[in-house]
């Protein structure tokens, strides 16, 4: 699964947060939410960049996982000429086991750079 920044420059935040069951959607705090189910037969998820070496290898639940991925400010870090002092971006990812496949969906947004870019 490939999430797509709005900053050139970076960085950007990235947590994560394992749960038990789904979540509450938080539509105050992120601008826009995604779902979507991965398998992980081993019980790992790689989260890395595609301009960085330094992969994270994370030990999950073996098997179906959801994970919702919520971003912030995308459209406000696309903008950006510079390098930013400070992260402008932020990303967060809920993940929980889930029993079956389930189609992606967009369950919050979509923002102002997916509206753009559609």
């Amino acid at each position: 699964m490939a999430v797509l920044c709005g900053t050139q420059f970076g960085p950007v935040e990235v947590t994560l947060r394992l749960h038990h069951q789904p979540p509450a959607v938080d539509t105050v705090r992120w601008d826009m939410s995604v779902e979507r189910t991965l398998q992980s037969p081993a019980g790992e998820l790689i989260v890395t960049s595609i301009y960085s070496g330094d992969p994270q290898t994370l030990t999950v639940p073996a098997g179906h996982l959801r994970l919702r991925v919520s971003v912030r400010n995308r459209a406000g870090a696309s903008t950006l000429t510079t390098p930013p002092d400070a992260t402008v971006e932020h990303h967060h990812i809920d993940l929980w086991p889930v029993e079956t496949d389930q189609p992606p969906q967009v369950v919050h947004g979509p923002d102002e750079l997916a509206q753009h870019l559609r």
